[in-house]
């Protein structure tokens, strides 16, 4: 076994974004509780950016990892790379085996950012606080694929019981801030993954 499908089948790099979503959840209450609501939302702009970052350079990684170990295989495996294959046989590996997931995630995670943005300037602020379009789009996006839709039903999930039992309370709807479930969820979903629940 080579040492990239060792690095990837052991589910490692499952454990490191939960770590990242965890560590991103805890730098928002710390934030929340010091009263720093308004530097939220460029912090987790970066946040996102750096993720996006982070499983890019693992894609790398693996590329590297897979070059060594067919380099250094044996005669047989170096029919793997140039001269006998182009370059792009060497990335195309593991962009199907590992990238490709994330990249519709991240396309997701995209279209739910600009679209929750869109809306919630349109509508003045209704839907969203300034920050939660940011942590939605990590929460989809290092959900993985088919995570993001699973995330996504739990997200819908949990807003159709809380408007159910503020219809059975009688309340008046409010507005019902995400704020503090993006990353829990996030942090499910990656669990069930973890645990061999979903792809």
């Amino acid at each position: 076994m080579s040492l990239a499908i060792f690095f990837s089948e052991t589910r490692s790099f499952d454990f490191l974004v939960l770590f990242l979503v965890a560590a991103s959840f805890f730098l928002e209450l710390l934030l929340a509780r010091r009263g720093e609501a308004g530097k939220q939302a460029p912090l987790f702009k970066r946040l996102f950016l750096i993720s996006t970052a982070f499983v890019v350079s693992y894609y790398f990684f693996l590329t590297y990892l897979q070059f060594w170990a067919w380099e250094n295989g044996g005669p047989l495996t170096r029919f793997f790379l140039p001269p006998h294959t182009g370059w792009w046989f060497l990335f195309d590996y593991w962009f199907i085996r590992f990238l490709l997931g994330y990249a519709i995630s991240f396309l997701i995670a995209l279209v739910f950012v600009f679209s929750a943005r869109k809306l919630n300037r349109r509508f003045g602020g209704r839907f969203f606080e300034a920050q939660e379009p940011w942590l939605g789009g990590l929460g989809l996006f290092l959900s993985g694929q088919p995570g993001w839709i699973f995330y996504l039903s739990l997200i819908f999930a949990i807003q159709l019981i809380r408007t159910g039992f503020g219809y059975l309370k009688r309340e008046k709807t409010k507005r019902f801030s995400f704020r503090y479930l993006w990353l829990p969820t996030a942090m499910f979903v990656i669990i069930l993954r973890v645990l061999g629940v979903i792809g």
